[in-house]
């Protein structure tokens, strides 16, 4: 089986990739930096979207019957079989944290913010003739994505011209060896 990756607005196929199985989902990260896909031999690979290189596959995901990335990338949560789903940090293998669906049923999950407090997230899942939401309060934060977020908005204020400036203050102050 293969995956097309086609860019629609030009309409040209981007890559094709190898899947040594059937495709049971597909997933791109919130960022749409990462793409990983699950397949029925059990494997979830995941492959950065700039080139889709392969940067991490797992295995013994039982029959990998969907996948999705936690809304900070840190984790994914891939659905093994219809009773069980693993969020897998991306970055370590050894933390993960399996959740039980003991109606059955489970075939997909999603995630859910909640809007008064950003900070709480769902799994939302089927068991059974139910929707299930599970609050998310073990997993750790991705503290190099929140690090680099903070930069970037710092520096895009540093670059922004500041009031009472003038055009040749703000050159010398941001030039090619102060970037």
């Amino acid at each position: 089986a293969n995956v097309e990756v086609w860019n629609l607005r030009e309409g040209i196929l981007r890559t094709q990739l190898a899947a040594a199985a059937v495709v049971n989902d597909i997933s791109f990260s919130e960022d749409n930096s990462m793409m990983a896909v699950a397949a029925g031999d059990g494997t979830v690979t995941v492959y950065e979207t700039r080139s889709f290189t392969p940067v991490k596959t797992f295995t013994g995901m039982g029959q990998a019957l969907s996948c999705r990335f936690y809304p900070n990338n840190k984790y994914m949560g891939i659905v093994r079989n219809t009773d069980t789903v693993v969020l897998q940090n991306l970055r370590n293998e050894l933390d993960c944290f399996p959740v039980r669906s003991y109606g059955g049923g489970l075939s997909s999950i999603r995630y859910i913010e909640d809007l008064k407090n950003p900070e709480k997230i769902y799994l939302v899942y089927t068991s059974g003739k139910s929707l299930v939401l599970q609050q998310l309060a073990d997993l750790k934060p991705n503290y190099s994505q929140q690090l680099e977020s903070s930069v970037k908005t710092k520096m895009n204020e540093w670059m922004k011209m500041m009031d009472g400036e003038s055009l040749e203050d703000y050159k010398i102050r941001v030039n090619d060896e102060t970037r």
